[in-house]
Formats: C-alpha cells, structure tokens, sequence
C-alpha cells in the first residue's frame, strides 16, 4: 500500500484543486481569445495551458511528498528480509 501513497496524494490534490484548474484554464481560454482572437496559434495556447498547469501542480505535489519523507526513518526490516 505505501506504494500507491504518493498516487494517493496526488489523485487529492487533484479532486480538490479542480475548481482552481478550471477557472486558470477559463482564464487562459478568454485571455488568450480576448487578446488574438479565435485562430489556430489560440488553440494551441489553450491546449498547452490545459496540459502545463494541471502537471506543474502534479509534479509540485509529487516533490513536496517526496522531500517531507525524506527525513522519515522507514521500517526496513532485518537484513536479508524480502518482505
């Protein structure tokens, strides 16, 4: 189970962070259109936009798990244990 904990926080911050990648992406949807106009080059923008913020706030909850465990001592078992 500890292997999926990482996952486990990640897949949280994701249900609760919803509203706010929704309302970035909104707003990259209607900058991006207000100042260009509707054309390829916006899709493209917006399609970028979709995909970047969504995986910086994964990758940012991914390494924020990963430094506070560092300094946690792990139960590693005995040696030669192949738990």
């Amino acid at each position: 189970m500890r292997e999926n904990a990482v996952f486990d926080v990640i897949v949280q911050l994701l249900r609760r962070q919803f509203r706010f990648y929704a309302a970035i992406i909104a707003l990259a949807i209607i900058g991006t259109v207000a100042a260009h106009g509707w054309s390829w080059a916006s899709a493209v923008v917006i399609v970028i936009a979709a995909i970047v913020i969504p995986s910086a706030f994964v990758l940012t909850a991914f390494w924020i798990s990963v430094f506070r465990n560092i300094g946690r001592k792990k139960d590693l078992g005995q040696p030669g244990d192949l738990r």
